[in-house]
């Protein structure tokens, strides 16, 4: 317990309960209607589910992809049945089955029931294969560098920052508006030193707390254009390289505020952008984790300061818990983060005294937090041979466009017993 209140400032002693209540009840009131709204489950008839496939589409705009919980309903039965004998690890790779899907919906709407069964199960052992080819990925480790933005109001100080890096090895560069400072300062220093980062390529892992939203973050008023911009541009000045094949996968950022997942889309997009419009194409997207799912609120204990769910939970384990890895993976935050991050707006199921799955309780306190991780070039090509060999007789018809595979993808919510997973696939 000494750790603890050393690394915070005693701000995980006394929590402010009441507000915490209070902030509860008007966030559920501003957001529980329209989250729940949007959520909710469409019923669907047994002939709609069945083999009926013009009713089928008729029901649904031609894809069962409307919405994440159509998909569920729609394909309840035949997930049930074959992609459940790993409840825990189902759930964590669904949304990322769903979006993958989702960018391929009009591929998707021209097939037919068995066709689109098919390619849904080789989706789910494809992301559960990413998230084992990308488990080595390191976060935190001997030298990397942590490049940290805090919030400026009530968020983590320096001190727990640069403690943390240095149980790693780290070097900590940490930028938070202190005194008489402008907002835009410290925006300008913090980008500064994300360009000199990329532009060295040295192995660098970002960290952002505070406010968000899907457009900038929020606490300094940083855009996801002017980050991607920044990053293009330092990628192709780095020198004895060839300034348009961009490798950016050094680099680790880690979103943990509102809407980080939808920041973290909007930037990978802008980045691609940016690089083909100057005449460059990235190779290797960073590694990208976002502490909200898409279009869902970061949530923070509130006390003497506000510390945002996910990076509790990761200080939690790897800095206060002793002893304390050499290194921080990917594979560790997929493996180990689980229990503290479903548990927000889920009870547990047990079962023989071990957590099974989360039932879900209120909407409006999910969090989930997201890994993006880069395709490389085999990547992309498996990607395309299964959206291509589940096209039956007639692939030649499509166009080529809808066959592309992104730079990234989702590979799913915090958690996966590695261990397990081959029973999955």
């Amino acid at each position: 317990m000494n750790s603890r209140r050393d690394f915070v400032d005693n701000c995980w002693k006394e929590y402010f309960r009441d507000i915490q209540a209070l902030c509860s009840q008007w966030l559920y009131a501003c957001f529980g209607c329209l989250l729940l709204i949007a959520q909710a489950p469409q019923k669907v008839s047994a002939a709609e589910c069945g083999d009926d496939t013009a009713s089928y589409r008729a029901t649904d705009g031609g894809s069962g992809l409307e919405s994440l919980a159509q998909f569920q309903s729609v394909f309840q039965t035949f997930i049930d049945a074959n992609l459940k004998t790993v409840p825990m690890q189902w759930r964590q790779i669904q949304p990322s089955v769903y979006w993958c899907l989702k960018s391929h919906s009009k591929l998707f709407a021209r097939m037919s029931r068995s066709e689109q069964e098919a390619l849904i199960e080789e989706i789910a052992h494809y992301i559960v294969m990413l998230r084992q080819d990308s488990s080595q990925y390191v976060v935190l480790g001997k030298g990397r560098t942590i490049i940290a933005l805090l919030d400026p109001e009530q968020g983590l100080d320096r001190k727990q920052i640069t403690a943390l890096a240095s149980a790693y090895q780290c070097e900590a560069q940490v930028y938070k508006r202190t005194g008489d400072a402008l907002l835009e300062e410290v925006a300008e220093e913090f980008v500064a030193a994300l360009t000199d980062a990329v532009k060295k390529n040295q192995p660098t892992t970002v960290v952002v707390l505070g406010h968000g939203l899907p457009e900038e973050i929020q606490s300094y008023h940083i855009s996801y254009q002017r980050v991607a911009a920044a990053v293009v541009a330092a990628a192709r000045a780095r020198s004895g390289v060839d300034s348009t094949k961009l490798d950016l996968e050094n680099i680790v950022l880690i979103f943990d505020d509102c809407y980080s997942t939808d920041f973290v889309i909007n930037l990978a997009h802008s980045m691609e952008s940016v690089s083909k419009t100057s005449g460059s194409s990235i190779v290797s997207m960073p590694v990208m984790i976002a502490g909200a799912n898409r279009n869902q609120l970061g949530h923070a204990d509130v006390g003497t300061k506000f510390v945002t769910h996910f990076w509790d939970s990761a200080i939690e384990l790897f800095f206060i818990r002793k002893p304390v890895p050499r290194t921080v993976t990917v594979r560790d935050f997929l493996e180990r983060v689980d229990r503290y991050m479903l548990g927000f707006g889920r009870t547990p199921v047990i079962q023989n005294n071990r957590v099974i799955d989360y039932r879900d309780t209120d909407p409006v306190l999910f969090q989930d937090p997201v890994f993006f991780v880069p395709l490389n070039e085999m990547h992309q090509k498996e990607l395309r041979e299964i959206l291509r060999k589940n096209l039956g007789n007639d692939p030649e018809s499509v166009d080529e466009r809808e066959m592309s595979a992104p730079l990234f993808l989702d590979i799913g919510l915090i958690r996966s017993n590695m261990n397990r997973a081959r029973r999955l696939s």
